[in-house]
């Protein structure tokens, strides 16, 4: 379980078992092996290079870390300092997706946020806005 002080990243969700990047691709790769072994009438995908063209950019949504895969099944766990994620739906690995800027401080904001379902961010919104959101709703700024 993820601790409430931090925003959820694949370690945070995971465990210990996706203590790096190297970890949580592997994770990924056995879920999709076991899925096939446990119910092989299903279509499970096959771990690729993920296709950055169609990948929208990084969002925090109730505070974890995402990415939308163009897959549409999944918004699979991103890291923002590993600038990678894995869709366990589909198999795409996403490595040097760009985090947006001042992503730190967007991520001190949302922790001012009593709630997790208020902890949310969204491209195209800024950290200046996420301050004025959280200063009109008073949960402060840090």
């Amino acid at each position: 379980m993820r601790p409430y002080l931090t925003i959820g990243r694949p370690r945070h969700e995971f465990g210990t078992q996706c203590a790096t990047v190297e970890a949580y691709r592997g994770l990924m790769i056995q879920q999709l092996l076991d899925g096939r072994a446990a119910f092989p009438d299903r279509n499970w995908g096959t771990p690729h290079a993920g296709d950055h063209a169609h990948l929208s950019g990084p969002l925090i949504s109730h505070g974890v870390w995402k990415v939308k895969c163009p897959c549409g099944d999944e918004y699979p766990i991103y890291d923002p300092e590993w600038e990678a994620a894995c869709c366990f739906s589909c198999g795409a690995m996403y490595q040097d997706v760009a985090p947006p800027a001042r992503w730190r401080d967007i991520e001190r904001v949302l922790l001012c946020r009593r709630h997790m379902h208020q902890r949310n961010y969204a491209p195209p919104e800024t950290y200046e806005t996420l301050c004025a959101e959280n200063l009109a709703h008073a949960d402060g700024i840090f």
